[in-house]
């Protein structure tokens, strides 16, 4: 800012005169300041009138006809722009002429940035006199490009009295600035029907967009090569492109201060609708039978004729019947082909008769497409031959056959078959002749059949020709080998009871065959791995397959058994540390699939048991400890080995004590099973139990005593 002070006031005596004498002095700068104040309470109605001051302030009213001796003014430039804009930073000028006051004003920017500032409010220098007529100051203040903003700038000023602080006008100016112009047009197209730029077949619309951010766009200009123009009110739009259009387009933004931006300049586009040219030719015309297989000649044109340019070949695609014959494209980038051949021989022929259709397709880059078709007759002269039930470098396990069918469109006049046959040892023979060969008739054709069913190589060479001389011949060499490999030891793990598996032996251990062989095992229908420990209880299917290179095949399976818990012997009649009266009557078994019992020791006497014994039960006698150990094994080979130890007690009773008082010990307490006793053992023990035994004594020796009794009787009386 820029601030400059204008003072007029009478000089002292000494330079009186020469005041006087000066265009700038009092006089003259009276005149215009009166003049200018009249003009500014006109215009803006803002003035004060010196009548309106003295009453507020109770000084003297002056003569409303006379000037006004205060006034502020804002002074700046016209806008540069359109619509009340600036596009450059104008200077504005803040102008006080008056006595007695001061100025504030604020500027605030469009960032809400606040500028303060005052003018006026200096004093005056001392010793000076300060009448009315010596104390008229012109004050100013200039904001220059450094204090505006793009946008909306408000501009505040108001007059303030030096005496009480009244605000005695004020003004609000709004300054309108826009220094960028819009951004360039951005244009965006429809999808195009070319990869390699910018093509239509039809009218389009190409939209244009730009922007501004301070005053906002208020057109967009375009103009076309072809000198088609137009404006598009706003910030976006659309551009008509018509066919029969090459070129670009060139477009700029003005914005609401009437700026323009830089010129943009679009993609080349082409838009033209006139499809392609095609022509077809072959030797010797359509609409005749070829006898050998002819070859097609396609000519492919964009023509420039219409619109003086074209947009040139994309595509050429031909087809024989539904099948493709060929195709040919130019879709490479700027590069513009308006005309294109292909040649192309078809492998088809007619079928009773009925032509074979040539279709040609073209397309050029705007999307434009041409199709042409011709009719064509065509007899092919080899018969055709198939061979089903071997093929060309086969190996085989079995016998075989061959099917040998041979067909034209005309008429078959020979079929041969020759065969060559080499055996294991390598002696080579004729295997058969021709002659030895029936064929028969199938439909159109002839059908013949040959079986191979020894082991050796075969060279077979069949074919077929027909009237015109025409030769069809197959070659096939194939092997018989009939032997499949040998999958070892697998059989040896179905129906096992095993506590786990793991397989250890090698693939070389595993297979035997004379040629390559592949080979796959599988547990549970999983991938196995040789050495691959498997514990999961259950039933388990191994699977192995192997196959040589003769095709043959061998599969080997078992189904096992993993069963690693060990039996569990189960009791009855007796428990461990357990005391039973005279006798126990025990019972040991093994309840679970295929358990057993493979000892049993009593008292150190090993039981005699069967093979399969699952269940074994005896009598225990004789008084004392007893010892019973048993084991028990399962299929899988897992064992279990227990013993129980408990006691028998003589049972307590009247008899039984007297019995045991006189005979101490009592019976043999063995222990020993009643059936395996020996001869010794049945004398000093009876099968009956102890107590009766006892009671049975007892009534003996009664009976003895009352006998003898009666015997002394008797005896007496005996003459």
């Amino acid at each position: 800012m820029r601030r400059s002070r204008e003072r007029q006031s009478r000089e002292r005596q000494s330079r009186e005169r020469k005041n006087r004498e000066r265009p700038g002095g009092k006089k003259y700068f009276l005149v215009p300041a009166v003049l200018l104040c009249a003009a500014v309470a006109i215009l803006y109605g803002k003035s004060v009138l010196a009548e309106e001051k003295t009453g507020e302030h109770g000084m003297e009213q002056t003569d409303p006809a006379e000037p006004a001796e205060t006034q502020v003014e804002i002074v700046c430039p016209a806008p540069d722009g359109n619509n009340g804009w600036y596009r450059s930073s104008p200077e504005v000028t803040i102008r006080q002429t008056g006595k007695d006051i001061f100025t504030e004003y604020m500027l605030e920017t469009p960032s809400g940035k606040k500028i303060h500032g005052e003018l006026g409010r200096e004093p005056a220098e001392s010793g000076e006199a300060e009448t009315p007529e010596e104390t008229d100051l012109v004050y100013t203040v200039t904001l220059d490009g450094g204090v505006w903003e793009d946008g909306e700038n408000i501009l505040s000023v108001r007059t303030v009295s030096s005496g009480d602080g009244q605000v005695l006008s004020g003004e609000t100016r709004t300054i309108l600035l826009d220094r960028t112009p819009p951004s360039e047009v951005s244009f965006s197209y429809p999808p195009s029907a070319s990869e390699a730029g910018k093509y239509y077949s039809s009218e389009i619309r190409v939209r244009a967009v730009s922007g501004d951010e301070v005053s906002g766009v208020e057109k967009i200009i375009y103009a076309l090569e072809n000198g088609e123009g137009g404006e598009i009110p706003g910030a976006s739009g659309e551009i008509p492109v018509r066919p029969g259009y090459k070129g670009k387009i060139r477009a700029c933004a003005v914005n609401g201060a009437g700026a323009a931006g830089n010129v943009t300049i679009s993609g080349q586009i082409c838009c033209e609708d006139k499809a392609p040219e095609i022509r077809i030719e072959t030797s010797g015309g359509f609409d005749i039978w070829h006898q050998e297989t002819p070859k097609i000649k396609v000519f492919v044109k964009d023509s420039e004729e219409d619109y003086g340019f074209a947009s040139g070949l994309r595509s050429l695609t031909c087809y024989a019947g539904e099948e493709s014959a060929g195709r040919k494209s130019w879709d490479d980038g700027d590069r513009c082909v308006l005309s294109g051949s292909m040649e192309f021989q078809i492998d088809r022929s007619s079928v009773q008769g009925s032509p074979v259709m040539i279709t040609v397709h073209a397309a050029d880059r705007a999307g434009n497409t041409a199709v042409k078709t011709e009719k064509i007759y065509i007899d092919r002269a080899a018969p055709v031959l198939e061979v089903s039930g071997i093929h060309d470098r086969m190996i085989t396990a079995s016998q075989a056959a061959a099917l040998i069918a041979a067909e034209d469109e005309n008429l078959l006049e020979l079929c041969t078959v020759t065969v060559m046959h080499t055996n294991v040892n390598g002696e080579t023979s004729e295997y058969i002749q021709n002659g030895e060969v029936v064929w028969k008739k199938s439909g159109e054709g002839q059908l013949a059949e040959v079986k191979f069913t020894e082991d050796g190589i075969y060279e077979c060479v069949f074919a077929a020709a027909d009237a015109a001389g025409h030769r069809t011949e197959k070659k096939i060499t194939f092997t018989i080998d009939s032997r499949s490999p040998v999958i070892r030891y697998v059989g040896q793990q179905n129906g096992a009871y095993i506590p786990f598996f793991q397989w250890n032996y090698s693939i070389e251990e595993m297979i035997g065959d004379f040629t390559e062989y592949t080979c796959r095992m599988t547990m549970d229908g999983r991938i196995y791995l040789s050495g691959t420990r498997i514990t999961e209880e259950g039933k388990h299917l191994l699977e192995v397959q192997a196959e040589d290179a003769a095709g043959n095949t061998s599969s080997s399976m078992a189904i096992f058994t993993i069963d690693n818990t060990p039996p569990k012997i189960q009791y009855s009649g007796a428990a461990e540390g357990e005391t039973y009266e005279e006798k126990v009557e025990l019972n040991v078994w093994v309840d679970g699939e295929r358990e057993r019992l493979t000892g049993l020791v009593i008292d150190g006497s090993a039981q005699r048991l069967s093979p399969d014994s699952r269940i074994f039960q005896t009598e225990i006698r004789g008084y004392g400890s007893h010892l019973v150990e048993v084991q028990a094994e399962d299929d899988a080979g897992n064992r279990t080995e227990e013993q129980i130890r408990f006691e028998i007690t003589k049972k307590q009773s009247f008899i039984s004590g007297i019995i045991h008082t006189e005979n101490g010990s009592g019976s043999d307490a063995s222990g020993k099973n009643a059936e395996e006793k020996t001869g010794n053992d049945r004398a000093d023990e009876s099968t009956v139990p102890v107590g009766k035994t006892a009671l049975i004594l007892c009534c003996a020796a009664a009976a003895a005593a009352g006998g003898a009794a009666v015997w002394r009787r008797k005896k007496k009386k005996t003459p």
